[in-house]
């Protein structure tokens, strides 16, 4: 123990100082929570916690830390009336090195007359040892952050365990921008879960770009080099899978993994474990960097990339402090509820709470005290799934206009600018999606909702709205859990899930809690938690970091007869067993690579029987399947039973019926034609991948075919709405629109990607055994297609360059140019004038920014 920690151990000992600072701690919590905060703290009490906190602030315990930080911020209240506080508060962040905090609470004032001249210089020194150049500008960074810096700078590879609001995303896109400005052709990928976060982490770099050091680009095309270097991709895991099938020789430089703990998650572990090794394959020497919440083993990612050297630093700090307060009904009375502040296992009575209406379940609690506690700040509602998500927004929007309970709307910012902001977001949502969706009737009452299936513009939008303070709640899905950056004061919880069927686990409720609090806008944030001792699980007592263990080594190690018994079972569809299809398919192409022994021996626990069982039990599959190595890393995952079985189909038809009878056409060609070549392709995915028969495919070929030819999502929705009401169906706007959004984003651009994505890998191999190699050049790029909802190359380009869609759909119907290279398309834009082009302000919006980097 250092001397430090000595002392600390003793002041927080003293059963004064536990006095001294539960006051403190209550009355702060109490205020920032919006209760009434009681009688005020005498001088001397605030004197003598000041000097401990000078104290603790110097220790690199985080339990001191924490402590100097509580206290600073609940001795700010006193600021005004009490002389030194402020300049007590001041050295103490400085000694926390958290300077977000200083900015918030002095507003960019210098430091005063009033310091000594130690205190000055100290705090002037450490203010100096924590700013670094980026570009022209300069940055003053955590201490946290400046560790990342150091280590970043040197090259070295590393894994960061942080909290939520710690400042990850921050440093790492400071570093990316300081390394792109330094080397212009260094080949940078940032990996991402989630679409909703590579807009996200696109939006911005291309934001610290704005005098085009360097492109961003987030389809899975090899760019070309400019001027500007070589861009910066920002991929998801399976993206990165296309780009690679399609660049066999393109490498990188620096990857980083935001998310990096998604690796023990599913099928899709799998694949993140997958893209990692053929990242350091590609390129040994490169640099990863490993960002994951708080986790206990960092160290595992970099075994899972066989590199013994990258760097560990896991911190609890957080420059940003959380209260965790339980809201629960009391038995026999609907319109109590009783407010206590739970801390370290422990429960403290805070407040009593009289509801103007009774509450009857939980769910209207979630509902009730979000409005009620959440009005006179910013507030995220957590939701499990869309359509909860749409309920309780409607619900807190229409209890903010009942008079039984509220005389007024809650508002927020300027109201006359927020109004305006309100009703265009609304107007937006209507062109984006449907005059029907309801978020179109929510945000005008200051409440959006957000979750991954929003198209990617109106999902930012919302977000915009949120962060400039014109919206008053967003009610969000767990898009939360993989990264997106959406803070906020107060965060209301009742009952949550992962996904719709999984009770949430105590790191991921962590991560959740940790969105309470904005950095450099609150000191600290409030989690609500409604009826807690009724929930699922109880995450509170589990600890706040995770063992992580990949989805492969999950797989081999507690699974290993499943996996076995999946590896030699031919008959299995594809999609029955996401993960264990996932686990053979990679495990089949390292056979076939020779890479197997590389990749078990990565893995800890493997028992030499197993590792022997699933070496034999794969070379006899191999000997079965019998694909091209290239056809098998073109789908990595779906079972390459499946593939072989559809081989075989296609060798056998086009021996009868010639090549082109299994070749689609290109979805801009004339629209019956199309789709008469488009359902058959369908139906075969559905037959021999799936093994599902049905009438599946002529619901899902015309849906693609709108998708890809560009159509606006309105008029997918509303041909939709048209069908069921032909069918006979009583459905509502709303749940179709769910519906239609969801057979998007989560079918079309993920489950057929992958499966047409295989189509046309084994339609390849089966031509070229058959002797029509030249028929492969005229298979359409359909997975592209897919993924990004367009097929002209006029539309492409125009993502590529930053649009969304929806944009490069409105923009493209500027032109009859359907044709475009990247260059012309360039130019296209270049001559718009985004004030005169006839658009609404979200479209001219995103125009204007991307005409900023091109």
């Amino acid at each position: 123990m250092s001397f430090v920690d000595g002392i600390c151990k003793v002041i927080s000992g003293d059963p004064r100082f536990a006095a001294d600072y539960e006051a403190v701690l209550r009355q702060s919590i109490l205020s920032g929570a919006g209760f009434a905060s009681g009688p005020a703290l005498e001088e001397e009490v605030l004197r003598r916690l000041l000097q401990s906190a000078t104290i603790f602030a110097q220790s690199e315990n985080p339990e001191w830390r924490q402590l100097a930080y509580r206290i600073c911020v609940g001795s700010l209240a006193y600021s005004g009336n009490l002389t030194g506080i402020r300049d007590a508060s001041r050295l103490i962040f400085a000694r926390l090195g958290n300077y977000p905090a200083i900015k918030f609470a002095f507003k960019g004032e210098v430091e005063p007359r009033t310091l000594t001249e130690r205190v000055f210089f100290e705090i002037l020194d450490r203010q100096r040892d924590n700013t670094v150049r980026i570009g022209k500008r300069s940055a003053v960074l955590t201490d946290m952050q400046r560790a990342v810096w150091e280590a970043l700078a040197s090259g070295s590879s590393m894994a960061l365990s942080a909290p939520t609001s710690a400042g990850k995303s921050f440093v790492f896109l400071a570093y990316i921008e300081h390394l792109k400005r330094a080397r212009k052709n260094a080949n940078l990928v940032y990996l991402v879960p989630s679409r909703a976060l590579i807009s996200q982490v696109a939006t911005d770099l291309r934001a610290a770009s704005v005098d085009k050091a360097f492109e961003v680009t987030t389809v899975p095309i090899l760019a070309t080099p400019t001027d500007s270097g070589t861009p910066i991709y920002v991929l998801t895991p399976e993206r990165l899978q296309v780009l690679f099938h399609t660049a066999p020789d393109l490498r990188f430089d620096v990857a980083i993994v935001d998310e990096a703990h998604l690796i023990g998650e599913g099928s899709r572990g799998v694949v993140l474990h997958s893209v990692l090794q053929d990242l350091q394959s590609r390129h040994p020497g490169m640099q990863f960097l490993f960002s994951s919440p708080q986790v206990r083993e960092p160290a595992v990612f970099g075994t899972v990339v066989g590199s013994e050297s990258v760097k560990v630093l896991k911190t609890k700090d957080s420059p940003v402090a959380q209260n965790i307060i339980l809201l629960n009904r009391r038995v026999g009375d609907d319109k109590k509820i009783d407010a206590l502040l739970w801390r370290d296992g422990e429960r403290f009575p805070l407040a009593e709470i009289d509801a103007a209406i009774p509450i009857y379940n939980s769910h209207d609690g979630l509902v009730y005290l979000s409005w009620a506690l959440g009005k006179a700040s910013q507030s995220l509602v957590y939701a499990v799934g869309p359509a909860a998500c749409e309920d309780i927004a409607f619900k807190i929007k229409e209890l903010s206009q009942d008079p039984a309970v509220t005389e007024s709307p809650p508002s927020s910012g300027p109201i006359e600018l927020s109004k305006q902001v309100r009703k265009d977001l609304a107007a937006f949502a209507m062109e984006a999606v449907h005059p029907s969706y309801v978020l179109a009737e929510t945000v005008v009452g200051g409440v959006g909702f957000h979750y991954g299936r929003i198209p990617p513009l109106l999902r930012g939008a919302v977000e915009s709205a949120f962060a400039d303070g014109h919206l008053d709640y967003i009610v969000c899905t767990s898009t939360l859990l993989q990264g997106v950056n959406l803070p906020a004061r107060n965060v209301f919880m009742q009952n949550p899930h992962k996904g719709e069927k999984n009770p949430i686990e105590p790191v991921d409720f962590w991560n959740l809690a940790g969105r309470a609090g904005r950095l450099g806008r609150d000191f600290q944030g409030n989690v609500f938690l409604v009826d807690y001792d009724e929930w699922e699980s109880s995450p509170l007592s589990g600890p706040k970091d995770e063992p992580i263990k990949p989805s492969l080594e999950v797989t081999l190690t507690d699974a290993s007869a499943e996996l076995l018994e999946y590896i030699a079972a031919s008959d299995r569809p594809s999609g029955e067993s996401p993960h264990l299809e996932a686990a053979f398919s990679k495990l089949l192409r390292d056979h076939r690579q020779g890479q197997l022994d590389n990749t078990l021996d990565r893995l800890s626990g493997l028992s030499p029987q197993t590792r022997a069982d699933i070496t034999s039990t794969l070379a006899i599959a191999d000997k079965k399947i019998g694909l091209d190595a290239e056809t098998l890393a073109a789908s990595p995952q779906i079972s390459g039973y499946r593939q072989r079985e559809l081989y075989d189909y296609m060798v056998e038809k086009i021996e009868k019926k010639g090549p082109d009878y299994l070749i689609p056409l290109h979805p801009s060609t004339e629209w019956k034609e199309a789709l008469d070549k488009l359902r058959p392709v369908f139906a075969r995915v559905h037959k021999y991948l799936e093994l599902k028969s049905g009438q599946h495919h002529r619901y899902w070929a015309p849906l693609a075919l709108r998708w890809m030819r560009g159509e606006p999502l309105p008029m997918i929705i509303e041909e939709a709405i048209k069908y069921h009401v032909r069918q006979g169906k009583k459905r509502s706007s709303r749940t179709v629109i769910r519906e239609v959004l969801t057979d998007v984003e989560s079918s079309l651009r993920f489950k057929y990607v992958n499966m047409l994505g295989c189509y046309g890998a084994v339609l390849k191999e089966a031509l070229v055994a058959t002797r029509h190699g030249s028929h492969v050049a005229k298979i359409p790029a359909l997975p592209l297609y897919l993924e990004l909802g367009a097929a002209s190359q006029t539309m492409i380009q125009l993502i590529s360059l930053g649009l969304s869609r929806h944009t490069a759909h409105v923009l493209s119907d500027l032109t009859i140019n359907r044709d475009m290279d990247l260059g012309s398309a360039r130019e296209f834009l270049s001559r718009l004038k985004p004030e005169t082009a006839g658009l609404s302000p979200y479209v001219e919006g995103e125009l204007k920014r991307v005409l900023q980097n091109i």
